[in-house]
C-alpha cells in the first residue's frame, strides 16, 4: 500500500477506497468540494461516517476542490 494517498471526491466510492487503503495503513486524505460527505446521502449518514473517518486518522476536507497536484520538487502533473 502507498505511504499517503489523496482522494478527489467523497462520494460512495471514495470513501469506500478511503476505508480500504486506511485498513491497509496509508495515510488518507479525502478532498470533497461539496458541504459533507456522500453527498446524495442523508446528512446525518454523511455526519457519522466522517467522525468515524475522523477517529481511524483519515483526514476529511469538505467545501474544497483540488485545483492542481505537484509532485515535491514542484513539478505539475
Amino acid at each position: 500500500a502507498p505511504k499517503s494517498v489523496l482522494i478527489v471526491g467523497g462520494g460512495v466510492i471514495g470513501c469506500e477506497f478511503a476505508s480500504i487503503f486506511r485498513t491497509f495503513g496509508s495515510e488518507v486524505t479525502i478532498v470533497e468540494m461539496m458541504d459533507q460527505l456522500l453527498p446524495s446521502e442523508d446528512t446525518e449518514i454523511a455526519r457519522k461516517i466522517e467522525q468515524i473517518f475522523k477517529k481511524r486518522d483519515i483526514k476529511v476536507f469538505t467545501g474544497t476542490k483540488a485545483e492542481e497536484i505537484k509532485e515535491e520538487n514542484g513539478d505539475e502533473n
